[in-house]
């Protein structure tokens, strides 16, 4: 209700009380600085507490002296009895998110991209349902399709142009497919930054994850407190923790036409910081071996990944989970 107002999955009832809380809360749910919303438990002094609040991701935190967009210690939520207390966490600036030598057969983990992009990750192997016979590289849509503003079958090369991989060289894959943004003003519409590249030759790539190895499948759970794990071009074999599963934050992307312009994004899953500037298509797995995300962003302190389930459903795909 505060990010969608009237938009938001309620009953109509609620419906005006919501648009007038979305209207009246937008300066500090979107005001400068504001780097998104989710719900987590409230940090004091280093220490977290037991009970669940509203979180609100501010690049930094300042005196009271100089924040114009205040918020609020508690907000009224129709439809609920008692106020919802609110708390303010300091992240760094979320910025979207480089092992980068030429491998082949190429390896999950490794450098890869769009010959528009600097470089990303090659998260993992994925088929595309009705197609048992082609093989796709799973990444991101900024990695892949540079921000979804690419043409299908353009070139996409092994390593990154970033790490001197060069067309038609180092060319690996085609691009297939993405997950189209859609641009707003102020709601959350979007699930993933997610593309998939056909593969040239099966025998240039494997399934196996760096220090991971093959994945075992997926899992649509995530909690608060789980330990993930993921390899990625820069920051290679990491581990973080999960602390927020509702966040939804916006950035932004390039428009198909030039330009750029605000993507929210939602159902997002919030880290510690676990990655750097490169690691972006990484495959999140967690304890089991089973991949739970797909890494596109971070800032400072935090990394922030898609759910794979809505990167399944949307690219129609299913994981690889056998050697190759």
């Amino acid at each position: 209700m505060l990010t969608e107002g009237g938009q938001a999955p309620i009953l109509q009832s609620l419906k005006p009380r919501a648009e007038s809380l979305h209207k009246s809360a937008r300066p500090w749910t979107m005001g400068e600085g504001i780097q998104g919303l989710g719900i987590g438990q409230k940090v004091t002094d280093a220490f977290v507490l037991p009970d669940l609040v509203l979180k609100v991701y501010v690049e930094k935190k300042l005196p009271k002296s100089k924040v114009t967009n205040m918020v609020p210690e508690a907000v009224d939520i129709p439809g609920i009895e008692e106020q919802l207390a609110t708390d303010v966490e300091e992240i760094g600036k979320v910025e979207l998110e480089s092992n980068t030598s030429r491998v082949r057969s190429a390896i999950p983990g490794f450098s890869i991209g769009h010959l528009e992009i600097s470089a990303g990750t090659l998260g993992c192997l994925v088929r595309v349902n009705g197609d048992d016979q082609g093989l796709y590289i799973l990444s991101n849509s900024h990695v892949l399709a540079n921000e979804g503003v690419a043409e299908k079958g353009d070139v996409i090369i092994q390593p990154g142009v970033f790490d001197d991989g060069v067309a038609p060289d180092d060319a690996i894959a085609t691009l297939s497919d993405w997950v189209a943004f859609e641009f707003t003003d102020s709601t959350f519409p979007n699930l993933v930054d997610a593309a998939i590249a056909k593969v040239d030759s099966d025998q240039h790539v494997i399934s196996a994850i760096r220090k991971i190895g093959i994945p075992k499948g997926v899992s649509k759970t995530v909690r608060r407190g789980m330990r993930i794990r993921k390899t990625g071009r820069t920051t290679d074999f990491t581990t973080g923790v999960i602390t927020d599963i509702d966040y939804r934050l916006a950035l932004d992307y390039k428009r198909p036409g030039g330009g750029e312009g605000r993507v929210g994004l939602r159902d997002q899953v919030l880290c510690t910081r676990y990655t750097a500037a490169g690691d972006s298509g990484s495959a999140v797995i967690n304890s089991k071996g089973f991949i739970i995300g797909l890494h596109f962003a971070g800032s400072p302190s935090t990394s922030i990944f898609n759910k794979i389930s809505n990167v399944i459903d949307l690219l129609d795909i299913s994981i690889v989970t056998t050697e190759i």
